[in-house]
């Protein structure tokens, strides 16, 4: 998929939300949904592949369904001058070298994306995650909670 129809724009691999639906009973009701491809290995940056977009949407579905939960505003890792204010817990890992945690299951392997945990979004120093996590499964990825923005 590509951003305002345009190829130079590639790609979004998932997204998230809510919208409104009618109940059986005609009811008003909040729908939440989340929609992510299945990429294939070497198209996109070494770990980039399978299940990847869909755990970094599924995880962040189940942390902000309504896509309304916001945090202080934070910097993408290294990137100072990019900042976000909301709860999207596999945004952060997208500009590390390796966001996913391959896991080896009857021979194939499948390349979840590791997510950033509250205390990052929060700022948590010392943290309250077991062994001082910032992000999980791999707890080394995120060493620091998130940088305020300037």
């Amino acid at each position: 998929m590509y951003q305002r129809h345009d190829l130079n724009n590639c790609c979004v691999l998932g997204y998230h939300g809510a919208t409104s639906a009618t109940g059986g009973n005609g009811n008003q009701q909040v729908q939440t949904f989340a929609f992510a491809a299945w990429t294939d290995a070497g198209i996109f940056p070494p770990g980039w592949a399978d299940i990847l977009p869909m755990s970094h949407e599924i995880s962040e579905w189940m942390n902000d369904p309504f896509v309304n939960n916001f945090v202080p505003p934070w910097q993408f890792p290294g990137l100072p001058a990019s900042c976000q204010a909301d709860l999207e817990t596999g945004d952060p890992m997208e500009v590390l070298d390796n966001p996913d945690y391959p896991v080896k299951i009857n021979g194939y392997t499948d390349h979840p994306q590791t997510e950033a945990i509250l205390p990052w979004f929060s700022r948590e120093v010392p943290w309250s995650a077991i062994k001082g996590a910032y992000s999980y499964p791999d707890t080394k990825q995120l060493k620091s909670p998130s940088q305020p923005c300037e």
